[in-house]
């Protein structure tokens, strides 16, 4: 018996993938869908599974007969059918600097194939569970914003922080200049001893508000703050942000900490 992986093995595997995180984990936050049948991309993991769980039943049949790399780029070959009459195409899988799937171009054939499937498709998406896909929306977005920010302040990996952030960046924080240059230049003069912590976040619509605390910042108080962006197409498009000094217990009225668990220490302004 052959012990040749077939083509297409390891893509079949990624798209059957039950689990969402695991089946996230494979691409990178800013996946893109390209293909034929549809008339614009399709951004990020939460909605490519939803392609995914749309459209992997409406084949009658799909086969990959080739399989090929160069360098970034795989090319999967397939042949299939559709409504009972023969379709084909080609997968095309493009990788960044970290091995993960950053955009997905499908190509199909025949054009009358290509718009008997785009038709079907779009019932399919237009009836799939609104709930579900709020959650799956949710979650992907508030996975988003907590890497962007770890990314940024903590790690301080600037050319990967790009792809989190929109080149169209609205910023509505009075103490933030204006675009994605104003942040990053206001974090490029923090220093180095700045921690951020993320606490309470939620996420409605496109919107995510996050609790936080930049601590080290140089101050003689970390500030707790509570931003919130608006994502959209897989990255963060808009900000608005409040900001209070941490206090101590001595200086707090409710007694209770403003951040976490515990109050900071008095005399540096953190834990």
């Amino acid at each position: 018996m052959s012990s040749e992986i077939k083509p297409g093995a390891a893509w079949r595997a990624v798209v059957a993938e039950a689990d969402f995180e695991t089946f996230s984990s494979a691409f990178s936050d800013t996946v893109r869908l390209e293909m034929s049948a549809i008339d614009k991309p399709i951004v990020g993991a939460e909605r490519l599974r939803r392609y995914f769980d749309a459209s992997r039943s409406m084949f009658d049949g799909l086969a990959f007969t080739k399989e090929s790399v160069s360098h970034e780029r795989t090319y999967l070959e397939w042949e299939g059918r559709f409504q009972g009459r023969s379709i084909s195409g080609t997968t095309i899988l493009v990788r960044n600097d970290a091995g993960l799937i950053d955009r997905i171009q499908i190509y199909q054939r025949p054009l009358e194939q290509v718009i008997a499937f785009s038709t079907a498709l779009s019932g399919r998406l237009a009836d799939q569970n609104p709930p579900d896909h709020s959650r799956m929306r949710h979650e992907s977005n508030k996975a988003l914003v907590i890497k962007a920010l770890d990314t940024l302040f903590n790690k301080r990996d600037y050319a990967t922080a790009e792809k989190y952030w929109s080149p169209d960046y609205v910023q509505h924080s009075a103490l933030i200049a204006q675009g994605r240059e104003g942040l990053f230049a206001l974090a490029r003069s923090l220093p180095h001893t700045l921690v951020y912590e993320h606490g309470v976040i939620v996420a409605e619509g496109d919107y995510v508000m996050v609790h936080g605390r930049y601590s080290g910042n140089g101050r003689s108080a970390a500030l707790v703050a509570v931003d919130i962006v608006r994502v959209e197409n897989g990255v963060l498009t808009e900000h608005w942000d409040v900001l209070q000094d941490e206090v101590t217990q001595m200086a707090s009225a409710s007694g209770l900490p403003m951040f976490g668990d515990a109050f900071p220490n008095a005399k540096t302004g953190s834990d």
